[in-house]
């Protein structure tokens, strides 16, 4: 279980890392400079350029793009989120 976390400020390299996203299937948890955890379990890095965001895991490439503070993964609107039960290492995480 999780619940969404309203934001406001704009999407930056600095303020993604320590903050987990919900786009569709996917859920990311961006835990330092380059790396990311996807659906609780994959590991993956991760690149910021501009106002795209890569995200490679699991043998996958997913892309997203960033507009001040909405985030779009494959065509999915991203949703900040915080988990209320810890399943993993980015559970533990307190919102930023």
């Amino acid at each position: 279980p999780w619940r969404v976390i309203e934001h406001d400020e704009p999407i930056t390299f600095d303020s993604l890392p320590g903050t987990t996203w919900r786009a569709g299937p996917y859920t990311l948890a961006f835990e330092s400079p380059t790396a990311v955890i996807v659906n609780r379990r994959v590991p993956g890095q991760w690149a910021f350029l501009g106002d795209a965001v890569t995200v490679n895991a699991g043998g996958q490439t997913l892309r997203g793009t960033i507009d001040g503070a909405s985030m779009v993964f494959e065509g999915r609107q991203a949703e900040r989120i915080e988990f209320t039960e810890p399943d993993g290492p980015q559970a533990s995480r307190p919102a930023r």
